[in-house]
């Protein structure tokens, strides 16, 4: 396992972009992990949750979390450069999906959902391997 953007940590944002903050809906998520929209929305704010499978559809990517008078809010970037962990070998200028919460791989063209690609890699990774992601998820 490589760490190829040593300068950044997992999830940080490295560049311009766009940022949106939602509530989180359920579980724990950690800088770098990837979430979805929860259609159990409680308030005003949109609810997110981690996404849960292969392919799930991204909104974005935690940058930070915390918690506010009782109700945790997280950080996503919905655009932009990210720190991420590699599922499997990805190559150079490839699409990605979500393979775990925390973790990437190939999108599949003719194979995968359009909505599931989230992003391009930046680097070419082997499993394990952290590297920049280009985030353009279709909230944006």
């Amino acid at each position: 396992m490589t760490d190829y953007a040593p300068e950044f940590l997992l999830g940080a944002f490295a560049g311009e972009g766009n940022i949106e903050t939602y509530i989180l809906g359920s579980g724990t998520v950690n800088p770098g992990d990837m979430v979805k929209l929860s259609s159990s929305a409680a308030s005003s704010v949109s609810t997110v949750v981690p996404v849960a499978s292969v392919g799930d559809p991204v909104i974005g990517v935690v940058q930070r979390v915390w918690t506010a008078m009782g109700t945790t809010w997280v950080s996503v970037i919905q655009r932009g450069k990210v720190k991420m962990t590699a599922w499997g070998s990805v190559s150079i200028g490839a699409k990605v999906k979500a393979h775990a919460q925390s973790t990437f791989q190939a999108w599949v063209s003719g194979t995968d959902a359009t909505a599931a690609a989230f992003g391009t890699v930046q680097q070419t990774a082997a499993c394990g391997d952290t590297v920049l992601v280009l985030v353009e998820t279709a909230a944006v």
